[in-house]
């Protein structure tokens, strides 16, 4: 395995593990940025509490890099 791969794997979507992680979580005070923006909102929309800590899902964000 190259150091590269380790690196895109950990950029991926926890859910569709093909699009890169563009969105937050936001519970409370606090996020999580786990997903891409389009299987974000899928799982707001389904009633799914977030992926990383079962806390139930206030809003999602699109967030960039800067």
């Amino acid at each position: 395995e190259k150091v590269g791969d380790a690196i895109n794997a950990e950029t991926l979507c926890v859910v569709c593990l093909s699009a890169a992680r563009n969105a937050t979580f936001v519970h409370g005070e606090t996020g999580h940025i786990a997903c891409c923006l389009e299987c974000a909102r899928a799982l707001r929309a389904r009633g799914d509490s977030c992926p990383v800590c079962r806390t139930p899902i206030d809003l999602v964000i699109q967030h960039f890099w800067a």
